[in-house]
């Protein structure tokens, strides 16, 4: 899968996977941690963060993670089109950091609104480009993590490394257990 900007691409799934699974973990507390977050993604923030910027990012997390669970490409482009439509996207190239890249709203947008394009137009690119497959939630029995998945034959079930080694490790368990 080939991503240009592999940034860009981990926004949407971070977002969602900011309410940490199972824990309920909640990695954007404050507007610290949104500013934290913002820079991780290299969208520059606002110079004042406000609590209400901080509760729009988290019912903008909960409509993105409706697309990761959507159950086919229809109901995924109809979240998919909210997304782009209220975050009132218009597409303009810029290069004001020194390099040629896409902005999908105003620079004076509200950050819910920008991380809202961003997450809109990632989302629709991989679903048109490679379909709903792509988009998954984590297989482990204990996790609810969400993930694009861009390995190169569409086989990636865990969102990462741990919960794929912690499966497998239960499943050997068990089988042992089974066989004595």
């Amino acid at each position: 899968m080939d991503f240009t900007d592999y940034s860009t691409v981990r926004i949407a799934p971070d977002l969602v996977n900011s309410l940490g699974s199972p824990s309920g973990t909640e990695t954007l507390a404050d507007t610290d941690q949104l500013r934290e977050f913002l820079i991780e993604h290299e969208v520059d923030p606002p110079g004042h963060l406000t609590a209400s910027d901080l509760d729009s990012m988290r019912a903008l997390r909960a409509t993105v993670r409706q697309v990761f669970e959507a159950e086919n490409e229809s109901s995924a482009a109809e979240i998919i089109n909210r997304l782009i439509h209220d975050a009132k996207t218009s597409p303009y190239l810029t290069d004001h950091d020194g390099h040629w890249h896409m902005h999908y709203t105003s620079m004076q947008a509200p950050i819910s609104d920008r991380i809202g394009a961003i997450c809109g137009m990632v989302l629709a690119a991989v679903v048109e480009r490679y379909g709903i497959e792509r988009l998954g939630i984590c297989a482990a029995e204990d996790c609810g993590d969400v993930f694009i998945d861009t390995s190169r034959n569409r086989s990636k079930r865990f969102c990462n490394d741990t919960c794929s080694s912690r499966t497998n490790v239960a499943a050997y368990r068990a089988r042992n257990k089974a066989a004595t």
